[in-house]
C-alpha cells in the first residue's frame, strides 16, 4: 500500500488514463533510424543520453503526435520517411517511466534507459535552434534516497510472501511488527508525487494522538487529545475546504476512536521530504484515483506505520483538509520524529485533486451546485463553490480558450488550400422567444461536417436579442476573411436580416436556404389549414406534399432552378387526380401506376374551399422564388444536431456568464469536432445495426436510427494537460498559436444597465398580494 490515494505522474490527463508498466514497447536504439525528424533537432542515436522513438501504432495517439510535429513543420507527414522518430529532447520528464533511472542508480542492470509511458506525446517543439533536452529539477537528498527506497522494495517485493493483515474486528491474532536492520522510512506519501512543491493555503486543522501500540487480537485503543482553539476563516483562502464535519467520530468494535478538533493553522505548510515510500505493491492499480475511507486509513496507519527513526509504534497525528487534500503530520511520541503526508500532488501551487475536480464538472458540461450535492450526500471532502468559479475564471477558462484555438487553427489550415468552401451557419439563443441573453453563431463546414467558427453575442451589444443572428454571421466572415479562407456557398435559414447582409456586403458568395427551414414553414401552414372546418381532407396529403418539396430541389439541376418551380406547382393538379398537361418545363408526373397507400388516398375536387387555399400556399410568390434558392446537395441538418448537443454543456434552464457560456459552447464544438464521423456499428456477423424510436412529434409514428460508435473524449485529454501546463505557470514559446489565442472581450453584463436601489429602501417597500 502506499496512502490514501494512488497517484500517477502521467502527462496529460492521468484521471482518465490507465496504463501497465510491463506493456510499454522498448525500441532499441541500435535499429532506430540515424536522425530525430523534427525541425531545427540534429540529434541522432549517436548522442550520449539521447534515446530516439518510433511513433506509435495507436492511430488517434499517432495523430497527435503528428500534430505536435507540425507546430514547426507545416505539412509534413510520417509517410515522408518509412520509420520516422523523435528524440527524448521533445518529450517531458513525465513521459518516461521513473523506475530505469531509478534502478541504474542502485546499480541494478537495466535493457532501456528511457521508456516512453504508452500516452506519452511530445510537447517541446522550439524554434530557430536545436532542441536540447530539459534540464530535470534537482531533487533533494531526501527524495533521492525516497526513490531508490521505491526501486528496492519493488525489486524485493516479487520474493517476499505478502503477509496476512487481520483486520481489527477478527478474532486472529496479528503478529507484531518487529524492527529491520535495513533502514526504511515509513510509508506515508504516494508513490510519484514530488516533494519539491510547497502549498500555502490555509485549511481546518485536527489534531489527534494515537497509542498506536503492537496490534494482538483486537485493534489498539487509542487516547485522543483535543485543543480547543478559534481558527480564524478567510473567504478568499484558496480551496478551502466545505467539508470539516465531513469526518466524523471513527469507532471501531474495541471501543477506539478518533475525534477531530481545531488547531492553530500550520504556517509552513512545506513537504519536507522527511518521510518516504515503503510499500509499493506487486501490481500497480489500474486505476489512479480512488475514494479511501478514513475508518481504512486510519486502519492502515495503525496497523503498517512506525516510526522509521526508533520503530516505536507511538505516533500522534494531526490531520488538515484543504478542498478535497487531506495532509497529515504524524509525530513519533518517543523520539519526537516527525513526518509529512499529503493525499495528492500538486500543479503548481494548487492541489491536483481540486482542480481536477473543478476542470472535471466544466469539461463535462455539468452544474458545480448539482456535483457538490451528490459528493456532499457521500460525505467525501470537497471544494467550495466559490474555488470552483474561481479556479474557472483564472484556469479552466484559459485553457478551453487555448484547446479551441489549437483546434481552429488545425481546421484552418486544411482549409486554405482547398479553394471555395460550403459553409453553413445559424444562430441559437438561450432561451426561447425574444428575451434572450445570449446568441451564439456557429460556422461550420458542411463537406467535412466541422464547427469553424463559434461567436457569441450578448443582447446589449446590438440593441436586442433579434440582431445576435446577424451580427454573430458578421463576425464570424470577418474572422474567415482574416485567416485568408475563402467561402464561395453559404447556407443559412431565410432570415431576412441575413439575406439583404450577405446580398450587399458579400455579393461573391453564392447564398442558399436550408430545405429543412422551408419545409418546417411549408407543413405548419398546411397543418393550420387542415384544422379548418372543411378542410380536414388535406391531412393525409400533407406529409407528401412536403416530401415532394424535398424531391423537387434534389431532382433538378442546379443551374436549371426554374424547373423546381415548376415541378413544385404540379403538385396541385397531382392531388386533383390530375397527371400530366401541365404548363412550363414539366409537363406530367414521372411516378407509374399509383400502389397501396398512395391510391387509397381521397382525391380533392378541383375549385373547392380546400383547394382554393391550398393553391394560395403553393403558389404564393415568396415561396416560388425561395424554392429557386433551395440548396440541393448541402444541408444545415450538422448544424442541428450540434446545437442540440450545446444543450448538454450548457442547459437552458441555468444561467451562465458571458465567459462561461462562450467556455461551453467551445466545450461543445470540441466534442462535436471530434465524434462527427462516427462509424456505423456492426454485429458480430457483419450486420449494421439501427434503433427503432418513437418521437412525439410522430404522434404515433416510429423513426429508425443508425448504431453508431460509441463516442470518444480525446480533446479532454488536452484540457487536462493545459490545465495542468497553466497552473505550472508554462506558456507557448515559439508556437504557431501565438497569433491565435487572445483573450475573451470583457461584455458589460445586463446587470449594469440597470439602476440599484438601496436595498433596505427596497426591503420596506416590497409587498405582496397577501399583504396589501
Amino acid at each position: 500500500l502506499t496512502g490514501a490515494i494512488w497517484r500517477t505522474s502521467v502527462h496529460s490527463a492521468s484521471a482518465y488514463s490507465t496504463f501497465s508498466r510491463f506493456s510499454v514497447l522498448c525500441i532499441a536504439i541500435v535499429n532506430m533510424p540515424s536522425r530525430c525528424i523534427a525541425a531545427s533537432c540534429s540529434n541522432t542515436s549517436e548522442n550520449k543520453n539521447i534515446s530516439m522513438h518510433e511513433f506509435p501504432r495507436d492511430p488517434d495517439l499517432k495523430e497527435k503526435w503528428v500534430q505536435q510535429v507540425r507546430r514547426t513543420r507545416e505539412g509534413w507527414s510520417p509517410e515522408e520517411r518509412s520509420r520516422p522518430v523523435l528524440c527524448s529532447a521533445h518529450f517531458e520528464p513525465e513521459c518516461f517511466d521513473p523506475v530505469p533511472a531509478m534502478k541504474m542508480k542502485l546499480g541494478i542492470q537495466v535493457r532501456c534507459k528511457n521508456i516512453l509511458l504508452p500516452t506519452a506525446v511530445p510537447t517541446i517543439f522550439p524554434r530557430g535552434s536545436a532542441a536540447t533536452k530539459p534540464k530535470k529539477p534537482r531533487a533533494s537528498r531526501a527524495q533521492e534516497k525516497r526513490r531508490r527506497l521505491e526501486v528496492l522494495e519493488d525489486c524485493m517485493t516479487s520474493y517476499c510472501e505478502e503477509p496476512e493483515v487481520h483486520p481489527p474486528d477478527s478474532d486472529e491474532s496479528s503478529p507484531a511488527r518487529t524492527s529491520c536492520d535495513v533502514d526504511v522510512q515509513v510509508c506515508l506519501k504516494p508513490t510519484m508525487v514530488d516533494a519539491t512543491f510547497q502549498h500555502r493555503g490555509r485549511g481546518r486543522p485536527k489534531g489527534v494522538q494515537v497509542n498506536l501500540k503492537p496490534v494482538a487480537a483486537e485493534m489498539v485503543s487509542t487516547h485522543t487529545q483535543t485543543k480547543k482553539e478559534d481558527v480564524p476563516s478567510s473567504d478568499d483562502d484558496d480551496d478551502q475546504s466545505m467539508s470539516s464535519e465531513a469526518s466524523p467520530e471513527i469507532s471501531d468494535s474495541s471501543g477506539s476512536e478518533y475525534v477531530p478538533s481545531s488547531d492553530d493553522d500550520d504556517k509552513d505548510d512545506e513537504c519536507t521530504g522527511s518521510t518516504s515510500v515503503n510499500q509499493v505493491p506487486c501490481t500497480p492499480p489500474k486505476h489512479a484515483i480512488f475514494l479511501i475511507f478514513w475508518t481504512c486509513l486510519a486502519e492502515l496507519i495503525s496497523l503498517w506505520c512506525s516510526c522509521p527513526k526508533c520503530g516505536k509504534r507511538e505516533l500522534s497525528f494531526e490531520c488538515k483538509e484543504i478542498g478535497t487534500l487531506l495532509q497529515i503530520e504524524l509525530t513519533c511520541t518517543d523520539c519526537g520524529h516527525s513526518g509529512k503526508w499529503k493525499s495528492q500532488p500538486f500543479y503548481g501551487k494548487t492541489a491536483a485533486g481540486n482542480i481536477l475536480l473543478s476542470a472535471a464538472i466544466l469539461f463535462a458540461g455539468a452544474t458545480v451546485t448539482k456535483v457538490m450535492r451528490v459528493l456532499g450526500h457521500m460525505g467525501v471532502a470537497i471544494t467550495s463553490i466559490r474555488s470552483y468559479f474561481r479556479h474557472q475564471d483564472n484556469i479552466l477558462f484559459k485553457a478551453v480558450e487555448r484547446v479551441w484555438r489549437e483546434e481552429q487553427a488545425g481546421v484552418m489550415f486544411q482549409l486554405r488550400g482547398q479553394g471555395p468552401i460550403v459553409c453553413g451557419g445559424d444562430g441559437r439563443a438561450d432561451s426561447p422567444g425574444h428575451c434572450a441573453k445570449y446568441g451564439s453563431y456557429t460556422m461550420m463546414e458542411l463537406t467535412q461536417r466541422k464547427v469553424i467558427d463559434i461567436q457569441l453575442v450578448q443582447s446589449n451589444q446590438v440593441g436586442g436579442s433579434y440582431h445576435m443572428e446577424q451580427r454573430g454571421l458578421e463576425d464570424s466572415l470577418a474572422f474567415l476573411q482574416d485567416q485568408d479562407v475563402e467561402i464561395g456557398t453559404m447556407v443559412t435559414d431565410r432570415h431576412v436580416g441575413i439575406n439583404k447582409m450577405i446580398r450587399v456586403h458579400h455579393p461573391l458568395i453564392k447564398h442558399l436556404f436550408d430545405i429543412w427551414h422551408v419545409a418546417k414553414s411549408v407543413k405548419k401552414k398546411l397543418n393550420n389549414l387542415a384544422k379548418k372546418t372543411g378542410c380536414q381532407a388535406l391531412k393525409p396529403w400533407i406529409s407528401s406534399i412536403v416530401n415532394h418539396l424535398y424531391w423537387c430541389v434534389v431532382s433538378t439541376p442546379d443551374d436549371n432552378r426554374d424547373l423546381a418551380v415548376d415541378k413544385w406547382k404540379s403538385v396541385v393538379s397531382h392531388i386533383h387526380n390530375q397527371h400530366d398537361g401541365f404548363t412550363g418545363q414539366f409537363p406530367r408526373c414521372e411516378h407509374g401506376p399509383l400502389e397501396g397507400r398512395e391510391q387509397q388516398k381521397p382525391w380533392l375536387l378541383p375549385q373547392t374551399l380546400v383547394s382554393t387555399e391550398l393553391e394560395n400556399i403553393i403558389f404564393k410568390p415568396k415561396l416560388c422564388s425561395d424554392i429557386k434558392r433551395l440548396s440541393p446537395a448541402h444541408q444545415t441538418s450538422s448544424l442541428e444536431a450540434f446545437h442540440s448537443l450545446i444543450i448538454h454543456f450548457a442547459p437552458k434552464m441555468f444561467a451562465f456568464s458571458n465567459k462561461g457560456m462562450d467556455s461551453r459552447v467551445k466545450l461543445a464544438a470540441l466534442h462535436f469536432n471530434e465524434n462527427s464521423d462516427r462509424a456505423h456499428r456492426h454485429t458480430q456477423d457483419g450486420q449494421p445495426m439501427y434503433t427503432v424510436h418513437y418521437p412525439k412529434y410522430k404522434k404515433g409514428g416510429y423513426i429508425v436510427r443508425k448504431v453508431l460508435d460509441k463516442p470518444s473524449f480525446g480533446y479532454v485529454t488536452s484540457l487536462m494537460t493545459s490545465v495542468k501546463e497553466i497552473c505550472r505557470g508554462q506558456e507557448y514559446n515559439g508556437d504557431i498559436l501565438e497569433g491565435l489565442v487572445f483573450a475573451v472581450p470583457e461584455v458589460r453584463p445586463l446587470a449594469a444597465e440597470c439602476e440599484k436601489p438601496d436595498k433596505g429602501e427596497a426591503i420596506r417597500a416590497h409587498v405582496t398580494r397577501f399583504s396589501l
